[in-house]
Formats: C-alpha cells, structure tokens, sequence
C-alpha cells in the first residue's frame, strides 16, 4: 500500500510477487500435510471419534476440504493485495463471487446426492471448485492490477511437490496420535525438500522468511 502511495510500481510488483510465492509455498506445505494423512489427522483432533470407520469417511472429505481451503488461502491472499493497492471494489466483488458460487453450487448439487457420505464429498467438492474458479479471476485481477501473482512455475512446482506429498502420504496407514504429528512433520520435510531440489526454494527464502519474523517480533 505504501509503495502505491508513492507511485512505486516496480515495489509494488516486488512485493506482490514476492509475497504471493512465499504464500503459495507455504500454503501447499500445510494442504499437503493435511490431504496427505486425514485419517491420522480427525483421530488426533478428535480423540472420541467412534470407530475407525467414522474417520476413514471422514477422511475422504477431509482431503477434498483441504484441497479447497488451499484455493481459499490463496484467495484470501488475492483479496488482500486487492485491497491494500486501493481495488477494494474488487477484492469485496471476489469476495461475493466466491461466496455466490459456492452456495450455489451447493445448493444445486448436493440435496440430489445420497445423504451421508456422499453429500459431504459432493459438498466439498462443489466449494473447492468454487473457490478454484474465484481464485482464477483473482489471479487476473492481481496480475492487471499489480502486475504479479504467484508465478506460473512456482504454481506448477508447488502443486507437484503437494502431489507427490499426497500420494505418499496416501499409503501410510492410520498412525495413533503419538505417531501422526511426526509423521506429518516429515512429509512437510519431504514437501519442502522436493521444492528444494527443483530449486524452488533455497536459502535467501529461509533467511528472508526469518527476517520477517524477526521484525515482527522486534516490534
């Protein structure tokens, strides 16, 4: 907001792109982790889950809202820059969108899907979807505005780190609650060493990431 202010466009593309990277890796960190073991995780936050069935059901939806609170992160994040470079119009009108697409889509699919089960998947995933398609048009409307989002091999990068995660994690049986927190804390590792190797990340980011969290502190 500030770099708008002083008409400092280069900043400001800076900042978003910088901002928007660093977002979408880690966003992709905690939906991995999430997605890649849900049946560890509804037993460990929910230690009266009834039977090992109960979680396996709630497994599946569980990764299907993970996938779809990664789009709401990142359009969160969307709606952010929007608002701090002065297109609050715009952020509040994605915001809507979002909302708009996803009741209907809801509304639409889910009362013609077999209670139970069923319509939690179904319901899961008529918001992911919504939520994916706002997040598109708030890409766009970042990139004309700002200049920047999150770039197009950090995207592709980060999804394919979040899938391999998941397709491990996918094998690994249900672990107990004194398992499960090492277990998602190592496919995290293994997330973040696959960005790693195709040079997503490297040691400026962890400095840079450490320096802001300094400053915060500091303050």
């Amino acid at each position: 907001a500030q770099a708008r202010a002083r008409g400092d466009e280069q900043k400001v593309r800076e900042y978003v792109f910088r901002g928007a990277r660093i977002g979408a890796i880690a966003t992709g960190a905690l939906v991995c982790v999430i997605a890649a073991t849900p049946a560890s995780i509804i037993p460990f936050v929910y230690p009266a889950t009834p039977t090992d069935d109960f979680a396996a059901e709630g497994a599946r939806t569980l990764r299907l809202l993970a996938l779809a609170q990664g789009a709401f992160a990142m359009l969160a994040i969307a709606s952010t820059i929007l608002a701090s470079i002065g297109s609050e119009r715009s952020a509040a009108a994605l915001t809507l969108l979002a909302l708009l697409l996803s009741v209907g889509a809801c509304a639409a699919l889910v009362p013609r899907a077999p209670f139970g089960e069923a319509q939690l998947l179904v319901s899961a995933t008529a918001v992911g979807a919504a939520l994916t398609i706002a997040l598109v048009l708030g890409g766009i409307l970042v990139k004309s505005a700002a200049g920047a989002f999150v770039p197009w091999r950090t995207a592709i990068r980060v999804a394919g780190a979040a899938a391999v995660t998941i397709a491990v994690g996918a094998r690994i049986p249900a672990m107990g609650r004194m398992i499960a927190p090492l277990v998602s804390a190592g496919l995290a590792l293994g997330y973040l060493g696959i960005l790693a190797i195709t040079r997503e990340i490297d040691r400026s980011d962890f400095h840079g990431v450490v320096s802001a969290l300094r400053r915060r502190v500091s303050r």
